[in-house]
């Protein structure tokens, strides 16, 4: 199995959090996921980003 590209991972997030917006410089490394005006979350690539929504979003 080859390992998901930034694009497929960024629509992965996408369809495993519907009320959470993302937006990504992939070429920057700044992968930013917002719910509403009380979650902003800030990490350098898709798994890390990933993990700190499962963490802040229980």
């Amino acid at each position: 199995m080859r390992p998901l590209g930034e694009e497929e991972y960024l629509r992965r997030l996408r369809a495993e959090f519907p009320l959470v917006g993302f937006v990504a410089d992939i070429r920057g490394g700044v992968w930013i996921a917002v719910q509403g005006r009380s979650l902003t979350v800030r990490a350098a690539n898709g798994p890390e980003l990933r993990a700190r929504l499962l963490a802040a979003l229980g």
